[in-house]
């Protein structure tokens, strides 16, 4: 509670002061903006966007009294949603230490645009009714990908489509999208990728007219793969589905667009058609819309995703909204040096952006500006010596080493290298082994395979451990069940060193491997004693059966 001696701007500005953050003008004007338009904030590179975001949310929950339930705050990944919460809960914390007045924020709407989403299916603040709703159970892309390709469901999808049988298909559908091929593999993700984009874009295969014998066997095939998840017991729904789902719901109640006061979105520039209608339906109530981007890195186009919902944002606030945004543009770059900025602004000047000069229409945001914070002579990039793979592997860890030494690091988790590829890449093999030979471990999964990872030799050796080894024929010969026979004994390894300082662990898989034995033994006697009493095991289990299985000898309790 704020006393008659503190203005919100003076309780944020020694908060601030606290957490040794002064914003620029245009990080402040973002922060403390509360006016009824929505907000569009641009944001260059390194210019702080996060910070703002949560200073922002800081600003409205502790200084203008919206209560944390009434803020939705999406943004792209799982890692940036927590950074979010974390860092909202240590700023919150701060704030709780002058006014005296805790802050839950176990209620707000704080995640990825999915995991809102699916919040949205079960909040009862949602639904005409006010009834808690069931919501379907949600494909991962792993589950969504066996889900079509499973050979039985493949079939009967194709077969629906008007294909004679999955060789037609396989080829028909891979000379479609690339190039003519009878891998179900290349036509299944092709598929997926299609029914995708066909659900963010919002469109019902039964409205369609499509030109093309291929095209319009695709969507016989999407519409086959949509009733499929129509289960009788519990509806399914993919990731893109489960937006299209929270839009129904939205759209079919007039009060979902008065739940939120403020809806704040964040990497704008990644949202796709279906999103977008999303956050326009829940700000129609008379929300707050707030949305943050940057145009240059946009990167989801391949999911459906479109820069056009960022740079056009103020045209279509006009058209959805029926009012015009305020602008506020994020133009200092706090992270690069002024050469590397430079050299981006002029980068990217090379290039006409125009969509449509006469109707002012670009593929870009056309006033934005940048300007490099730290101008220094310092270089900005530095040069190995030209040399072969090993010597340059070399030099580079011996910089890694010495930034360590000279505390411009404090960790080598603070290290980041990028390769055009990893997999089967030599260079990236070399400075790895390089690396290990210095006794500093490197994490790169995609470098090999994840199964050689050392989380997964681990849990497979200690599931090993508790189920025992799986067993071959003797006609299980050659390369593959070598290298397969050696990855078991590497995972048994990783297990038994693990096993060996952790005496809870050593007890847990002995108790566990105890167990199974035990039930596999109860299991053997209770079907000899099926059989002794003639119970066919296709039937119905008999209440009169019951007694005559407990007194089965020699099971456990």
């Amino acid at each position: 509670v704020l006393t008659n001696m503190t203005t919100p701007e003076t309780l944020l500005k020694k908060l601030w002061a606290e957490k040794g953050f002064k914003p620029d003008e245009e990080q402040e004007k973002a922060i403390l903006y509360t006016g009824a338009n929505p907000l569009f904030i641009t944001a260059a590179p390194g210019s702080g966007k996060t910070r703002v975001l949560l200073w922002r949310a800081v600003n409205l929950i502790v200084c203008h009294g919206v209560k944390p339930e009434e803020i939705y705050l999406s943004t792209f990944t799982e890692k940036a949603a927590y950074q979010l919460r974390e860092g909202l809960k240590s700023l919150l914390g701060l704030a709780s230490n002058e006014t005296n007045q805790p802050y839950d924020i176990s209620k707000m709407y704080l995640g990825t645009i999915h995991s809102n989403c699916h919040r949205i299916l079960t909040d009862r603040n949602f639904s005409k009714e006010k009834h808690r709703m069931r919501p379907p159970v949600i494909l991962s892309e792993s589950q969504q990908y066996f889900h079509v390709y499973r050979r039985k469901f493949w079939d009967e999808m194709v077969r629906a489509g008007g294909f004679q049988d999955t060789e037609e298909a396989n080829n028909g559908i891979n000379e479609f999208f690339s190039r003519s091929s009878i891998s179900r593999h290349r036509a299944v993700t092709s598929c997926i990728s299609f029914f995708n984009r066909m659900s963010e874009e919002v469109v019902d295969p039964e409205d369609c007219s499509p030109e093309g014998k291929t095209l319009k066997r695709l969507l016989k095939m999407y519409k086959f793969y949509l009733d499929s998840l129509q289960r009788p017991v519990a509806k399914s729904a993919d990731l893109s589905l489960l937006q299209q789902e929270a839009l129904r719901i939205i759209e079919g109640n007039p009060d979902s667009g008065r739940i939120f006061k403020h809806i704040i979105i964040d990497e704008y520039q990644d949202t796709n058609a279906v999103q977008e209608r999303l956050f326009f339906s829940m700000a129609k109530g008379g929300a707050n819309l707030c949305v943050v981007g940057d145009d240059d890195q946009a990167l989801y186009r391949f999911r459906g995703a479109t820069v056009e919902n960022f740079v056009e944002f103020e045209e279509r606030c006009a058209k959805h909204l029926k009012i015009k945004p305020k602008k506020v543009n994020l133009r200092v770059n706090y992270r690069s040096r002024e050469e590397i900025v430079a050299f981006y602004t002029n980068f990217i000047k090379q290039i006409d952006w125009a969509k449509d000069k006469k109707k002012g229409e670009y593929y870009r945001v056309a006033d934005k500006k940048l300007e490099a914070h730290r101008k220094t002579n310092d270089p900005a990039v530095v040069a190995t010596v030209h040399a072969d793979s090993e010597t340059v592997s070399e030099c580079i860890v011996d910089f890694i080493i010495k930034l360590k030494k000279e505390k411009k690091i404090q960790d080598y988790n603070q290290v980041a290298f990028l390769f055009p590829y990893l997999k089967n890449n030599p260079r990236v093999k070399e400075l790895k082994a390089q690396f290990e030979k210095e006794h500093i471990r490197v994490y790169a999964p995609r470098a090999g395979r994840f199964l050689d990872v050392d989380e997964s030799l681990a849990i497979f050796g200690l599931f090993i451990k508790i189920l025992g080894r799986p067993g071959f024929s003797q006609d299980v010969t050659g390369r593959d069940a070598s290298e397969f026979i050696e990855w078991l004994n590497r995972c048994e390894e990783s297990a038994e060193a693990i096993i060996s300082k952790d005496t809870a662990l050593k007890k847990f898989t002995d108790d566990k491997r105890e167990e199974l034995e035990q039930v596999k033994r109860d299991y053997e006697l209770l079907v000899a004693c099926a059989k002794r009493n003639k119970y066919n095991p296709e039937d119905p289990f008999r209440l009169d059966m019951r007694r005559v299985l407990a007194n089965t000898s020699g099971i456990s309790d």
